[in-house]
């Protein structure tokens, strides 16, 4: 965040050499003519930063990071004043800056965000209900569950949180097994040298 926050500091700094004191208090404006108080009514100093925010959009290839003005989604007529900054795409471009943005299949992520978000958000608890006992499996899943012998047919299977915990524990164990694969067919070459005792064999 501080690597964004010098980032914004930078494209004011440039903006300022150009412009005169009016100049650059206008772009603080609400759109109404009215100084935005950035520092006075402390909404700045809530959300740090000078108010700057970053924003995480997902696209349909991937994800973007942006910077935007947090003060205006705290002020009173957000919804009324919001939207005009993205009614034209130069002015969209004067609002937010982009930071980053990564190509990749979002699906999996999307997937478990949301299987999780009552847990991730608190005020999402509300909606945890009957219906979140059989949730779509992933397609990850679904890869590591056919690997060990569980053939699954159907793309839309619906599973339980149970199922998904210990299918999770399965990956892990997959994993440790990866990380160690040398050390472990060491000692087994080992083993076998000093006992004859052939692992080739062990499940």
């Amino acid at each position: 965040m501080d690597e964004a926050w010098q980032i914004v500091e930078a494209v004011v700094s440039d903006d300022t050499d150009s412009e005169d004191e009016d100049a650059v208090a206008a772009r603080w404006n609400n759109g109404l003519g009215e100084p935005l108080t950035r520092w006075n009514n402390g909404l700045a100093a809530k959300l740090g930063n000078g108010g700057v925010i970053l924003v995480l959009a997902e696209t349909k290839n991937g994800f973007a990071i942006f910077m935007y003005d947090g003060i205006k989604l705290l002020k009173e007529d957000a919804h009324q004043n919001i939207w005009v900054d993205f009614a034209e795409h130069t002015v969209a471009k004067r609002t937010v800056w982009l930071l980053e943005y990564h190509p990749f299949d979002p699906k999996e992520l999307m997937w478990g965000l949301k299987i999780q978000m009552p847990y991730l958000v608190p005020a999402e608890k509300s909606m945890l209900d009957e219906k979140d006992c059989f949730l779509i499996m992933s397609k990850g899943m679904k890869q590591l569950l056919n690997r060990h012998g569980f053939i699954l047919e159907p793309e839309d299977m619906k599973v339980t949180r149970h199922i998904i915990n210990l299918a999770g524990v399965v990956h892990m164990c997959d994993s440790c097994v990866k990380k160690h694969d040398y050390s472990l067919r060491s000692a087994a070459e080992h083993l076998k040298r000093i006992s004859r005792i052939d692992t080739q064999e062990w499940i």
